[in-house]
């Protein structure tokens, strides 16, 4: 007997049919980013990651260093963005990996600069603003200036 209680089946090409059709809904315009955290929320990251780059998905997003490596090692070639803020001593790992870190301090900043100089390999960044929950990111009024 079955000890799993709950499971999920994916099918993945009606997962290609839905992306296809978002497509059509939006335009050729609009860049999709695809969130794909905690192992795309239990249907295979790395599956789900392969049929969004074949159906022209612009960049994917992960909650963490990890599994953006992950993604990384399996073979994703799309722009990955880390969405939690990063630490200054994540930044070697992330610039080697070629993700994009979310930076919303100057230390983080620093650090992510430093590694992509060191490597001679620009990193792109995403400037995280706090725009009122006051957890993390640049204050609202300093984001300019940052």
């Amino acid at each position: 007997m079955n000890s799993l209680s709950a499971w999920v089946e994916v099918d993945l090409d009606c997962f290609a049919s839905n992306l296809r059709l978002v497509r059509r809904l939006v335009g050729p315009a609009v860049h999709l980013h695809l969130v794909v955290k905690a192992d795309a929320y239990g249907h295979g990251a790395s599956r789900i990651a392969r049929v969004a780059e074949d159906e022209g998905v612009h960049s994917l997003g992960v909650a963490t260093l990890d599994e953006g490596a992950e993604l990384r090692r399996d073979g994703a070639a799309l722009p990955i963005i880390i969405l939690s803020p990063t630490l200054a001593s994540e930044a070697d790992r992330i610039v080697a990996h070629g993700l994009i870190p979310t930076v919303g301090n100057l230390e983080a900043a620093r650090a992510v600069s430093q590694c992509s100089l060191a490597l001679r390999d620009p990193t792109p960044v995403h400037v995280e603003i706090d725009t009122g929950m006051g957890r993390s990111g640049v204050a609202t009024g300093d984001a300019s200036e940052f």
